[in-house]
């Protein structure tokens, strides 16, 4: 049967723009869609929840098919009546692990343009208690396939663990011809129906959901997280000072783009242009040309003692005297005199003014404001609904020399070249790091694919914790980036 090709997501749509004049030209919605030319598969991790070994399973079955089972039964298939005739009408015996290896198997690595490595609990090398290694997998698996037929307790423990960790990408599969009724909490779910007395079919039925999911990663089909959106699972980690270390992974420059994005790289010719996270306090990071900062629609930064990089960022910024007092909010007053006595911004604006301070002590050039965060009254502040377009806007701002001619920076100083980010979207929202963190390093490599000849080459993410680092390196891996190593600096371009 011919494979067919999955479509790619249709979540770039137009992101929000700059709403000030911009002399870099706009980039079309079809651009940043286009689909890319000879991408690698992708790698995700599959892990299967079921019983191991032969269960007496209740079933209905026509006389058809329980003569194909009888003949089965001598040879590879997952399923065979019992050998007691009394029952035989209403039984059968299911090999759960040749359903594994010969159906369930076979039907995730068939699918185009992932590559999937899918295991099972029992085949994974391990030391110590199982259940350990069991949790660890359900909770950090891509995706989880759930066998409920024979209704195991276990496998229903396991699918409530999943659904309380993970948003998505949770398939439920059952026999057939199964006589048994889907328990009420999970009947509304989506079941795959595969059949007993046919195993190519039994194969496709499950590799077309399994696709059908795979292109739309987004979705969340957890009953706990659709009841309870906000829900932010972190594992435990004890509080430890980091110390500053630069995670860098080489991205892809003409190979993979669009047609598009082939013609213009040819054009720039762009050099080596890497991607990846910065470990530890913003505080400490040196030589990177534009920190952006998270700011509400209201372009008022964090105070200097509140828990936020804006507040680091404006407190580092500003004059200061001999004992630490600040003299002069430098940064803060020019972000309010470039308002021009607005109110606020359009979600995901961005705003470009000097570093103050910065400049001198971090080698900074210019700290770009990207709105990201909107206030509610009695509710606090929330990320936007498209935190993605502070990273689009932020990338082509950095391409607008009108808007890098500031007041405070010398005009004969060279264009911005690297760019460091916030990890946008979480915070007091309690947003999953995983998706936030996915959805920002896909819109970087999008905009870099419509946009090869960037002036910017080195673009970085500062993470404060280990989770982070450790969650930006996955997505990284996952994208296919090549790892180019760790060091305590900003590695030299060439």
């Amino acid at each position: 049967m011919a494979k067919k090709k999955a479509v790619p997501s249709k979540q770039a749509s137009a992101r929000g723009r700059p709403s000030s004049p911009v002399s870099a030209e706009p980039v079309a919605a079809g651009e940043i869609n286009a689909e890319l030319d000879d991408e690698p598969k992708r790698s995700r991790s599959c892990f299967v929840i079921m019983p191991f070994g032969s269960k007496i399973v209740e079933g209905k079955f026509t006389r058809s098919a329980r003569r194909k089972g009888a003949k089965a039964a001598q040879s590879a298939h997952f399923w065979s009546p019992p050998e007691d005739e009394v029952v035989s009408r209403k039984e059968f015996m299911l090999d759960y692990n040749k359903l594994y290896r010969n159906i369930i198997k076979k039907a995730v690595e068939a699918v185009a343009d992932f590559q999937i490595e899918v295991k099972r609990c029992d085949e994974i090398p391990r030391s110590g208690w199982i259940h350990e290694t069991m949790i660890r997998e359900i909770a950090t698996a891509d995706i989880a396939i759930v066998d409920i037929t024979g209704l195991n307790p276990n496998v229903f423990f396991e699918l409530g663990v999943r659904h309380s960790l993970k948003k998505g990408l949770t398939i439920l599969v059952q026999l057939d011809q199964a006589n048994q009724r889907i328990p009420f909490n999970i009947a509304g779910m989506s079941v795959v129906k595969y059949a007993a007395d046919d195993d190519a079919a039994a194969i496709e039925q499950i590799h077309q959901m399994l696709s059908a999911n795979l292109a739309r990663e987004d979705h969340v089909d957890s009953l706990v997280f659709k009841t309870l959106p906000d829900l932010r699972v972190e594992p435990f980690r004890p509080k430890q000072e980091m110390q500053r270390v630069f995670h860098s992974y080489a991205m892809p420059t003409e190979e993979g783009t669009s047609k598009v994005g082939r013609s213009r790289a040819r054009a720039s010719a762009p050099g080596k242009r890497t991607i990846g996270v910065v470990t530890g306090d913003i505080s400490h990071v040196t030589d990177i040309d534009v920190w952006v900062s998270s700011e509400n629609t209201e372009m008022m930064m964090a105070r200097y003692h509140e828990r936020a990089i804006s507040a680091v960022i404006r407190y580092w910024g500003a004059e200061r005297d001999e004992s630490g007092h600040v003299i002069q909010d430098l940064i803060q007053e020019e972000l309010t005199r470039k308002l021009r006595q607005r109110n606020s911004v359009p979600a995901g604006h961005v705003v470009a003014t000097g570093a103050g301070a910065l400049q001198e002590s971090h080698g900074v050039g210019w700290i770009f404001h990207a709105a990201s965060v909107i206030g509610q009254v009695g509710g606090g502040y929330k990320p936007i609904a498209d935190v993605n377009a502070c990273i689009d806007n932020a990338l082509r701002l950095a391409e607008c020399d009108e808007s890098l001619k500031l007041d405070t920076v010398s005009s004969s100083r060279k264009p911005p070249t690297s760019i460091l980010f916030p990890i946008f979207g979480t915070g007091q929202a309690k947003s999953s790091l995983d998706d936030a963190i996915l959805g920002l390093v896909r819109t970087v490599r999008r905009h870099f694919e419509v946009s090869p000849g960037s002036r910017i080459q080195q673009v970085y993410f500062i993470s404060p914790t280990v989770e982070g680092t450790e969650v930006c390196n996955r997505v990284f891996e996952r994208l296919e980036f090549k790892p180019i190593g760790t060091s305590g600096s900003l590695p030299r371009l060439g």
